[in-house]
């Protein structure tokens, strides 16, 4: 079974720079500047993991994740990894983990917690 990874972020030098290090995973990597896009594209696609920038125009992470549930409640075999320039409390990234973020990374984020995390 193809296994789908999709890349959420408005920098393409973040996108850019995790495709790198994602070549060679075993995943078709779907990338997206604009979350909206990536949301249409899940009408077709079921993503097996979700690398989520926070801070994006247009929507934000949280609002993200709210649509997500609303669309994918019937498939459970995905996670998400948050991405943020931001240090988040504990509180926060609480908040997050109810959303069904499975795991925050700091920006930048290193290529080996990273793979590791997709293990």
């Amino acid at each position: 079974m193809e296994k789908h990874l999709f890349i959420l972020d408005d920098s393409q030098t973040v996108i850019s720079t995790l495709e790198g290090y994602l070549e060679g995973s075993g995943y078709t990597v779907h990338s997206f500047k604009d979350p909206s896009a990536a949301l249409d594209a899940m009408k077709t696609i079921s993503p097996h993991i979700i690398i989520l920038d926070y801070f994006m125009p247009d929507m934000n992470g949280d609002e993200f994740m709210i649509k997500v549930s609303e669309r994918l409640l019937h498939y459970h075999d995905w996670q998400v990894f948050l991405l943020s320039s931001n240090d988040f409390n504990e509180e926060e990234k609480m908040s997050m983990l109810t959303l069904g973020i499975t795991k925050v990374f700091k920006k930048p984020i290193e290529k080996e917690a990273l793979l590791e995390a997709i293990k």
